[in-house]
């Protein structure tokens, strides 16, 4: 198996930590969700993909082993986290990509469409496509709404960070994940969900409706935070397969829940799309 490459990469929102393996083109970069970081790719990186496939992943900045950012209110919102991830892929000499994000991930590819032009095509899990004043209706927080969830909100306690850590990725649960969401700027959480809220980002229902861009929606069928008719009712502009997937059994991350699984349809879609 080749050898992952461990490189840090100085952009104008923080040095981010990267991830590489593999070298075949196009690359696919994985983007990791709201307070985790790329071990969650763990699967995905152990895969066949790295024989025929540069594989990528980023630690958002403010995320695991990523620096804190510069300026936190110009930093921590999705248009600029899509701007981190492009100065990565331009310092790195990348042309063109497949994008794979999950949760928070899928968001910023979203916002990473109309900034890079050699997107080949994305793959969103746990992420809606809302569109401005629709985060109430894409998620499932209850009936207070996105306020008063761990993903918006700075300073939880240790309690809460346990609870987040273990609800997010789908079982087995790893000890870094705890740590990961510990580790995490306590002020970016806040600063990224507000700014969602106020429509700082592009209008992203609209964005995939108007992209020809091929993108591939994959869910676990019992996605918690997710409303997944939302999802089914986005008009996308070129949805792969004409269908939004969803794995029977699998919640928030269904990549990590069964890996061999999720990487057959991931396949299917780089096949696809280089």
């Amino acid at each position: 198996m080749a050898q992952v490459q461990q490189i840090k990469i100085d952009t104008s929102h923080g040095t981010l930590a990267v991830q590489s393996i593999g070298s075949g083109s196009p690359p696919l970069l994985c983007i990791h969700g709201n307070s985790f970081c790329c071990k969650i790719f763990k699967h995905i990186f152990s895969s066949d993909l790295s024989k025929t496939h540069q594989v990528l992943t980023i630690d958002l900045p403010g995320h695991g082993e990523s620096s804190n950012a510069l300026d936190p209110q110009r930093s921590y919102n999705q248009p600029a986290y899509a701007d981190a991830a492009v100065q990565v892929l331009q310092k790195l000499g990348i042309a063109e990509v497949i994008i794979f994000g999950w949760s928070l991930g899928g968001h910023i590819a979203i916002e990473m469409l109309p900034l890079f032009d050699g997107i080949k095509g994305i793959m969103i899990c746990g992420t809606p496509p809302v569109g401005y004043g629709e985060l109430d209706k894409g998620f499932t927080f209850g009936d207070e709404g996105w306020k008063i969830a761990a993903a918006a909100r700075d300073g939880l306690n240790a309690e809460e960070i346990s609870g987040f850590a273990h609800n997010c990725a789908d079982p087995p649960y790893e000890d870094w994940m705890e740590e990961c969401v510990a580790r995490t700027d306590q002020v970016a959480r806040s600063l990224m969900f507000n700014g969602f809220a106020r429509g700082e980002c592009l209008d992203q229902r609209k964005t995939v409706g108007r992209s020809t861009v091929p993108i591939a929606v994959v869910n676990g069928a019992d996605e918690p935070f997710v409303n997944l008719q939302f999802v089914k009712d986005v008009e996308y502009g070129n949805l792969w397969s004409g269908k939004c997937i969803e794995m029977e059994g699998l919640l928030h991350a269904p990549f990590w829940a069964k890996p061999k699984e999720f990487q057959e349809i991931l396949e299917r879609f780089i096949k696809d799309v280089s």
